[in-house]
């Protein structure tokens, strides 16, 4: 009788040891079900994100995360794609509440939230976290567009150079458009500048006219490029005696003759920049250089666009 109570108790302990370790094996599947089931979803995730299927990651991953556990990568990627498909509010908020241990590419998209509801400020600080350690989006050339939009041309500036030392770190192609970008940034830093100032003014835009030969070194022929080359040597011949921008304005009308050529020519003429240089060049061939004849013919031209410029008349009343 005793060993057969002894007998029981093995049996009730072999039992219960049995279960415990029944218990803890399923316990340990369903954990290792409920990974692969996250390690899964996270793979489909990221190839949604990849190939920009935004709506379907919002229409079939984020509520199959709603009542059970997620991870840190998917909570970014639907973030994310609130934010591409424009819901800006739902993705900061989403990225604010649901991500943990932030990544640049969740400053970036923060950024580009807060962009997306007017909050240039708040963007900046993020896009300025972001742009030092992204190696694949070039967050400067955003930082720049917030800059320019607000009209700080000092600062977009500074950003376009970020931009394009960017590329050159990732041996990508520095076009003519990214020094004309910096170009009219120092441009338009000048031009806001007190006329009186003839140190500072001068200097930003002999910055500009630098950055306008290094566009002009890559596409030559250009227009644009030259009018506005020409306007940032007028402000480094702050005394209006040097005739600094003539060159310039010759190059343009040249570059004008050229795009009339082109077949696919983008440009589009626009006669008051025409006019511009056909009076400047008047003036210039008029008092500087001393031939009447020469000058003439630029303020007939110029007369042609607007027949009653009154400083015209004058110059060939004379």
């Amino acid at each position: 009788m005793e060993n057969m109570k002894l007998s029981n108790k093995k049996c009730i302990f072999k039992s219960a040891g049995f279960y415990t370790f029944f218990f803890i094996w399923f316990l340990s599947f369903k954990i290792q079900a409920q990974n692969n089931r996250i390690d899964n979803l996270e793979e489909f995730s990221m190839e949604l994100y990849l190939t920009k299927n935004y709506e379907k990651i919002l229409k079939d991953v984020e509520p199959m995360i709603e009542n059970n556990k997620s991870s840190n990568k998917i909570n970014q990627i639907i973030g994310y794609s609130k934010i591409e498909l424009n819901k800006f509010k739902e993705g900061i908020e989403w990225i604010n509440e649901k991500v943990t241990n932030k990544i640049y590419m969740d400053d970036l998209y923060l950024g580009k939230g807060y962009l997306g509801i007017g909050s240039d400020s708040l963007a900046l600080m993020y896009f300025e976290k972001a742009a030092p350690l992204d190696t694949n989006n070039n967050v400067y050339s955003l930082i720049h567009d917030v800059r320019y939009k607000q009209k700080r041309y000092a600062d977009a500036a500074k950003a376009g150079l970020g931009s394009i030392d960017w590329k050159r770190k990732k041996n990508q192609t520095v076009g003519s458009g990214d020094f004309f970008k910096v170009a009219m940034d120092y441009y338009l830093t000048s031009a806001y500048m007190d006329r009186s100032d003839t140190i500072v003014r001068p200097a930003m835009a002999m910055k500009a006219d630098s950055m306008f030969a290094k566009a002009i070194e890559i596409n030559d022929k250009w227009p644009p490029f030259y009018i506005n080359r020409a306007r940032a040597n007028n402000f480094i011949d702050y005394t209006g005696t040097k005739w600094l921008g003539a060159p310039y304005y010759e190059k343009f009308l040249a570059s004008i003759e050229q795009q009339k050529n082109e077949k696919n020519s983008t440009y589009k003429l626009d006669l008051n920049h025409t006019f511009e240089a056909f009076k400047y060049l008047g003036g210039y061939y008029n008092s500087k250089v001393k031939d009447t004849a020469k000058a003439k013919e630029y303020f007939l031209n110029a007369l042609q666009i607007k027949p009653n410029d009154p400083d015209i008349k004058a110059a060939l009343s004379n």
